[in-house]
């Protein structure tokens, strides 16, 4: 798989909530295959372990790779449009931004 994308925009991530995007569904056997070379259970074993954070890192680097968006600007946070600020005795409503979305606690 190149790149999960956007349906409307294709050179966006995908819109999907539920880790489909993240999920590689080959079996375990051959998903160790290919990170250890196939040397063994117990040398795949002893590999994983002495060898987990750089396996983690190689797997998020490839994730972000096919999730990445070429076209978005970093960071970008709309403010929110009202903040909510709620007591013992009640909730009072602030509008914030009335171009933001969602809404923000106090």
């Amino acid at each position: 798989m190149n790149k999960v994308t956007d349906n409307v925009e294709l050179d966006f991530p995908a819109r999907m909530s539920d880790g489909r995007q993240f999920t590689d569904y080959r079996q375990n056997c051959l998903m160790n295959n290919n990170i250890t070379g196939a040397k063994g259970s117990w040398l795949d074993r002893y590999y994983l372990i002495n060898n987990a954070e750089a396996v983690h890192a190689q797997m998020m680097k490839k994730e972000a790779e096919k999730t990445k968006c070429t076209k978005c600007t970093d960071n970008t946070v709309l403010p929110v449009r009202t903040i909510i600020n709620c007591s013992p005795v009640g909730c009072n409503y602030k509008m914030n931004d009335p171009m933001g979305i969602g809404q923000g606690r106090a």
